[in-house]
């Protein structure tokens, strides 16, 4: 999985998990809301 040029193992990349998330999920939250308008 790369991740900002940086390939990391599923053991490094676990911890980021939830903010990775996070974020890809108020992106969407934007996205919809700019698509309602």
């Amino acid at each position: 999985m790369l991740i900002f040029g940086y390939d990391y193992n599923e053991k490094t990349i676990h911890p980021f998990m939830p903010v990775l998330f996070s974020v890809a999920w108020l992106q969407w939250c934007a996205i919809q809301r700019y698509n309602r308008i």
